[in-house]
């Protein structure tokens, strides 16, 4: 049988999960330095994509503490958190992943499919 993955289907305002986990950690590690909640919110919609829930701060909120216990970001202060070493191979899949769901929110965007 042959199998073949589906692209993440992503409205903007979808944002959740798997893929917030997997922005969130690309930002961070993107800016090479610590960065607030908000910066991190700032950063997804400028590139056209929102966090889903009725806080989205705290759903970003909740989703760092998460990969904290995993070991994935550091806590530099209340609210700033800045990411840990990853494999480069764990960076790359979670850097298409973030271009993958900004492509696919701006096709939406546009209205195209």
């Amino acid at each position: 049988m042959n199998y073949s993955p589906r692209a993440p289907y992503l409205r903007p305002h979808d944002l959740r999960g798997a893929n917030l986990r997997y922005c969130l950690l690309t930002l961070l590690s993107q800016a090479g330095s610590p960065r607030s909640i908000a910066e991190l919110r700032a950063a997804l919609e400028q590139l056209g994509l929102t966090v889903g829930g009725s806080d989205p701060n705290k759903v970003i909120s909740d989703v760092l503490r998460y990969e904290l216990r995993l070991g994935r970001v550091r806590r530099t202060e209340r609210g700033r958190y800045e990411s840990r070493y990853r494999p480069n191979t764990t960076v790359r899949r979670h850097r298409a992943r973030l271009q993958d769901l900004v492509a696919k929110a701006r096709s939406q965007t546009n209205g195209t499919n």
